[in-house]
């Protein structure tokens, strides 16, 4: 199916670059996010959500720290 859009023309030269740089057309870009909207099973997540269960979380350390080598490691 087609999709016609209006959209101003400096916009549609920033979308344009940013899907050169990452590789693809904004044709498919615009798919791909369509598809992304239309899946309600994945869930969304903010980062205001995000910082919200930070907040709100009971974790406890009791003082350990990593090493830098720990917590990166695989």
């Amino acid at each position: 199916m087609n999709v016609t859009l209006s959209v101003d023309e400096e916009t549609l030269r920033k979308a344009r670059e940013v899907a050169r740089r990452h590789g693809t057309n904004l044709n498919s870009m615009v798919r791909r996010y369509l598809r992304t909207l239309a899946q309600p099973s994945q869930p969304v997540t903010s980062a205001a959500q995000i910082l919200k269960l930070i907040d709100a979380g009971r974790g406890d350390m009791k003082g350990r720290r990593w090493s830098r080598d720990e917590a990166h490691r695989r």
